[in-house]
């Protein structure tokens, strides 16, 4: 479930398949299809809602920002805008997301982007900005002229870095420098480096932003953040970059720019999987007016489809209507005609039918346009009033979207034509002419989009967020030797798998076991027609692009339907579709997940001797992980007695030791079932078992260690530290696109025999005692940039330097070599805590389970190999005290 959640994305853009396009989907296409309404959206991590005429752009880039600032794990499938590249040659160095173009054009208009700070004395600097988010700071009186310092805003939990602008006594706030800007100035704050005052420039106008000139001075160098010449030029250009992304012409610029390298990347890269119907929109959208292309581009990527002219205007220009006439001449936008519409056959236009109409009155009017709207037409239409005779004024305003758009159509539905006609009178008063986005091109465009881009988690939103500074990406040379999709065929497939996988996730979610069983049917139809035995590439294909292949994604939605079959305890059938999945030649990562469970369901219905020999068979595949492979000796071990078998197999021998076990005991509270475990902490709080665990190791009996709770989310800091040299190291097709946070084979066969001289060496550089060394370097030249991984804000560099020297250069080279050979495998699983000492230079980890926890196989793998490769490891098991012995009893 959650790999098939990273790959359909935060944002997937469904694209309804043409009629040529539905084969095999016949009747289960129609009996799924529903309609939405849409009142507005909200951010998936933190909630924040948007209105209906925000922009996918908008929201893209706000769920960007979200997961950078949560640590949430992103999709694992390549999100990616495939890269911006010359028109000349295949080959572009990407830096910090953003290609560089030998023949591109100016956006800007001949604007320099890279400013030169004015000077503030001999150690500072000085710059203009806005003062923002002044509606979250109080009433605070301001003036032009008033004077204030900045301060790092510590209690902020939605920025670390925000820093707050406060008065000179003190005693107000007048609000926030950009996120942009303090995402450089609030870690110099904190960490003392620099002091900053500034002047409001302007009049302030209620708790709108205003204007400001800030002037920073520098008490300390930093030594940890580059030089000062280094923190002043960084600072300048994002003042720079926040300046340009408020102004709205910039932006057009920018978005047309990125449009016309998609549609060039991709008619160079991607032809062949393009169709008559996309050739055909590139070609009309290239023959607009640059206004007509920002403005269809914009629209297209909406999640409306129906626009208002006032809309347009008020949102774009005034003076829209000659790139309206343009793109409805050429089909690109058309004309609703709602009155003709209602009547089947007027004007020999079809009939619109109820759903329609208020998808169309859910596009284009807000909430309060409605309220309007109804009491207008009960002030002027009887027929109306008798329909909504029992609703007031001031129960409209209670009332939802949904329903005041139900109160329109039933007038515009009426028997009676007067009240049609009036009503109709009333709605083309307040919206004008109605546009719509063309159906056929739009699809053609996020079609488009998802050539370019690879993945359903990144979208133009993505390049504006890096263009805005928000986000930053990896430095790395681009190359493309090899189309992704041979053909139209096998891109039409992977788009109809993605449709799947994602209604799949929804039903899931909604707990509908009808639509989870209806949505897995296309799933179980390829394994019935035995297509996962064939490969869908040509052979010369590198092995990392069979994720982009319909059958994988299928595979891995058969997967989640045999955890459901098991659930249902139908084990029979889910019997028959692991031998399926088995004899197939695709996700081979999970062969081993589907031999375990085929042997433990053959268990379950009685046959536990089949169940020896299916444990045995599997352990001749080479596809089986280590932490599986221990699995299967288990069970071995457990079903391997006489009479089934007389002799233990020649490696029992072999099998990993009980590791040490450390016992210690927990006052524990009453929770509630299937919460997690909490505790009375030695200070008295509640806590989890974790930190009980880490309370005791600080203790002088646990041994006065340091330590963090991180399973393997700081080994993963680490080693992406350490290997990034050998990670972005240039090699064909793993780099597709600027905006990548790791390679594409990262995970798959052949990450590390095709580094391996590179790795090698860093490896040896480790061993040799190094690591602290690279470690510093690497965070001084890429500090803020998004890499899998790496939690800039979690840990800083001193800890990650101490635990690399506690743990040992042998210690931690072997780590990252382990995860070179399999990371997708390795990076789960690692123990709960990592403890060091400074002082003896030491380290060990420990696995914490509490009192009704058990080791898995998979932890069991790592405990062996660390304990194997010279790291000290325990399991801390808390257990609780006899009853009679509880000091204390809480209910939480």
């Amino acid at each position: 479930m959650g790999t098939l959640s990273r790959i359909v994305g935060p944002n997937v853009r469904l694209v309804d398949l043409s009629d040529s396009e539905k084969a095999g989907q016949g009747a289960r296409e129609e009996s799924a299809t529903q309609t939405v309404s849409w009142d507005g959206y909200q951010c998936p991590i933190c909630w924040k809602e948007f209105d209906g005429d925000s922009s996918e752009l908008v929201m893209s880039e706000h769920v960007e920002i979200c997961l950078t600032r949560s640590h949430q794990s992103r999709p694992k499938k390549q999100r990616s805008l495939l890269n911006t590249m010359t028109r000349s040659c295949d080959s572009t160095v990407v830096q910090n997301g953003k290609a560089n173009f030998s023949d591109q054009a100016n956006l800007l208009d001949g604007r320099d982007v890279s400013v030169e700070p004015q000077p503030a004395g001999n150690d500072g600097m000085s710059f203009e900005t806005q003062i923002v988010g002044r509606r979250f700071c109080g009433k605070h009186a301001v003036n032009k002229g008033d004077e204030f310092k900045l301060v790092w805003d510590k209690n902020n939990r939605y920025d670390p870095n925000a820093t707050l602008a406060v008065t000179w006594d003190g005693t107000g706030s007048l609000g926030y420098v950009p996120r942009v800007v303090a995402a450089k100035l609030g870690p110099l704050l904190k960490a003392g480096i620099v002091q900053g005052r500034g002047i409001l420039l302007h009049e302030p106008l209620g708790n709108k932003n205003v204007s400001a000139r800030i002037s920073l001075s520098f008490v300390k160098a930093p030594s940890s953040f580059g030089s000062k010449d280094d923190c002043i030029k960084e600072l300048a250009e994002v003042a720079e970059i926040h300046r340009l992304d408020k102004d709205s012409s910039v932006y057009s610029a920018r978005l047309l720019q990125r449009v016309h390298q998609v549609l060039d990347v991709v008619e160079k890269i991607e032809s062949k999987a393009l169709g008559d119907n996309d050739k055909r929109f590139k070609v009309l959208f290239q023959s607009q007016g640059s206004t007509g292309q920002i403005l269809f581009a914009s629209l297209a990527q909406k999640q409306k489809t129906y626009f208002s002219i006032h809309f347009l205007e008020n949102r774009y220009s005034k003076d829209v209507t000659a790139s309206l006439r343009e793109l409805c001449d050429h089909g690109l936008l058309a004309v609703v005609h709602m009155k003709e519409s209602l009547s089947s056959g007027a004007n020999n236009a079809p009939s619109r039918d109820a759903e329609t109409i208020k998808s169309i009155l859910c596009d284009v009017f807000q909430k309060k346009e409605l309220i309007d709207i109804i009491e207008e037409i009960k002030g002027s239409n009887f027929e109306a009033e008798a329909l909504m005779h029992d609703v007031s004024s001031k129960r409209l305003r209670s009332k939802k979207k949904d329903e005041l758009i139900g109160y329109v159509v039933s007038c515009l539905t009426s028997k009676h034509s007067e009240s049609r006609d009036a009503t109709m009178k009333v709605i083309l008063n307040v919206a004008g002419d109605i546009f719509e986005v063309s159906k056929e091109y739009r699809q053609s465009f996020h079609r488009i989009q998802r050539l370019f881009f690879l993945n359903e988690g990144h979208s133009l939103g993505t390049w504006e967020a890096v263009e805005s500074g928000h986000i930053r990406y990896p430095s790395y040379a681009i190359t493309r030797e090899q189309e992704v999709f041979p053909n139209r065929k096998l891109f039409l497939d992977y788009e109809r798998s993605l449709f799947a996988a994602e209604r799949l996730v929804h039903a899931i979610q909604e707990q509908d076991f009808k639509s989870i069983e209806y949505h897995l049917a296309p799933a179980w139809e390829l394994l019935d027609r035995q297509e996962n035995k064939m490969s869908d590439s040509n052979g010369l294909q590198p092995p990392f692009y069979m994720q982009y292949h319909s059958k994988w994604i299928y595979c891995i939605m058969a997967t989640v339907g045999v955890g459901i079959l098991e659930r249902k305890k139908e084990y029979k059938l889910a019997i028959e579709r692991l031998q399926q999945l088995l004899g197939g030649i695709y996700c081979k990562e999970r062969r081993g997940y589907w031999w375990i469970r085929l042997s433990i369901n053959l268990e379950h219905i009685g046959r536990p001797t089949d169940s020896l020999e299916i444990a045995e068979t599997a352990l001749a595949d080479p596809s089986v992980r280590p932490d599986e492979r221990l699995t299967l000796q288990r069970r071995i071990l457990k079903l391997a007695k006489p009479p089934r078998r007389w002799k233990k197999p020649s490696w029992a021998k072999l099998m990993p030791k009980d590791p040490n076990v450390l016992v210690i005991e927990g006052n524990p509270l009453e929770n509630t079932r299937g919460g997690k475990s909490r505790f009375l902490g030695y200070d008295s709080c509640v806590c989890s078992v974790e930190q009980l665990a880490l309370q005791y190791y600080a203790s002088d009996e646990g041994g006065c260690y340091q330590g963090i709770h991180s399973e393997g989310g700081i080994w993963c800091t680490i080693f992406s530290l350490l290997l990034w040299p050998a990670l972005f190291q240039p090699l064909p097709n793993v780099f597709r696109t600027p905006f990548q946070t790791a390679p594409l084979d990262l995970g798959f066969p052949g990450f590390y025999e095709s580094r391996k001289s590179t790795i090698d060496q860093i490896l040896h550089d480790v061993r040799q005692g190094n690591g602290p060394f690279l470690v510093e370097r690497c965070w001084r030249d890429n500090y803020g940039v998004t890499v899998r991984g790496i939690s800039w804000e979690k840990y800083d560099l001193a800890t990650i330097q101490s635990i690399i020297s506690c743990v040992g250069g042998a210690g931690i080279a072997a780590v990252c070599s382990l995860m070179c050979e399999d990371y997708s495998s390795w990076t789960g699983g690692m123990p709960d805590l990592l403890l060091w000492r400074p002082e003896t230079q030491s380290a060990k980890l420990s696995e914490v389970k509490g009192p009704r926890d058990t080791l898995s196989d998979k932890q069991r793998a790592w405990i062996s190999f660390l304990e194997t490769s010279g790291i000290d490891v325990e399991v801390l098991k808390v257990k609780e005290p006899p009853k009679n012995k509880r000091k204390m009893k809480f209910s939480l």
